[in-house]
């Protein structure tokens, strides 16, 4: 994930319980974890990091309501993962309760009980 090339949220992870996002090696931890496209880590609303270059991200979380990558790509460790939305990018998760969107990029995941849409990229489940 390339930080200069992003206008809003790089990454968005929501989760119904504390999670751990790691990022290059550093680990953060929190409910809401957010990467802004200026870079800096916000995490349950405040500022903890400013970062920049290419990302590396990680997720480890029981509960995750949502997750949303507008480019890069992340690997998911949940036991719940709600709905995944990628803009560019790729997502490497477990069962998604909910719905899959791609505008750009590859999901590979468990089972879908949402719907999946994909403009350009590929759904693997299963």
């Amino acid at each position: 994930m390339r930080l200069t090339q992003i206008i809003g949220d790089a990454f968005s992870m929501v989760s119904g319980t504390e999670g751990t996002v790691t990022i290059n090696g550093k680990v953060y931890k929190g409910e809401t974890v957010r990467i802004k496209g200026s870079g800096e880590v916000v995490v349950d609303g405040k500022t903890m990091d400013t970062l920049t270059g290419d990302l590396k991200v990680e997720v480890d979380a029981d509960v995750i309501e949502s997750l949303e990558v507008a480019s890069g790509d992340v690997e998911i460790h949940s036991e719940e993962i709600g709905n995944v939305n990628v803009q560019s990018g790729n997502v490497q998760c477990g069962d998604v309760k909910g719905d899959v969107e791609v505008q750009s990029g590859d999901v590979k995941c468990g089972k879908v009980s949402g719907r999946i849409s994909v403009m350009a990229g590929d759904v693997s489940v299963g």
